[in-house]
């Protein structure tokens, strides 16, 4: 329902993107992504039973979107970059009020390193790496998850969008 197709011949293609561009309405605001979330929600409020909770909402797609939630200026206590393809980046995060949780990042890792020291400098960074810097902090959209390993169940988000924070 969301795919349309045509065919026409190859020397009518820019014609045919010359006249979709004349006629186009949208302006640059329109291209920007817009995220949406389902409510702010601390990181103090994740609890198994909340996640249990989610889980019965399932299967996520389409007609069914995941719920997201956000927190803003959640310090990173420490990060890490995990996986054998190095695409996964870890970090520790501390709520103002005091809770910690994993965070997990599956997307452009070097556009958030890269991000990271734009608006924090390299050394700050660095220190965050090596867990020794509390300066660094994010806002951040979310889904909560529970890691079960080797019986083990640990709490943790996966982070789907991610803003840093300004410097105060």
């Amino acid at each position: 329902p969301m795919a349309a197709g045509l065919s026409m011949p190859a020397e009518n293609l820019l014609l045919f993107r010359k006249k979709l561009n004349d006629f186009t309405t949208l302006t640059k605001e329109d291209l920007v992504e817009k995220v949406y979330i389902d409510v702010p929600m601390p990181i103090g409020y994740i609890k198994e039973e909340l996640i249990e909770q989610l889980d019965l909402l399932e299967p996520f797609g389409k007609g069914n979107r995941k719920p997201l939630f956000a927190q803003k200026s959640l310090q990173i206590v420490r990060m890490w970059i995990l996986g054998k393809n190095k695409n996964v980046l870890k970090m520790r995060l501390e709520s103002p009020e005091g809770h910690q949780i994993d965070g997990l990042y599956f997307g452009d890792i070097s556009s958030f390193i890269d991000q990271a020291v734009a608006s924090y400098g390299q050394e700050v960074v660095d220190q965050v790496f090596q867990g020794r810097s509390h300066l660094m902090k994010i806002d951040t959209i979310y889904y909560p998850n529970c890691n079960e390993f080797q019986g083990q169940k640990i709490l943790q988000i996966f982070i789907e969008h991610y803003q840093f924070s300004a410097i105060t």
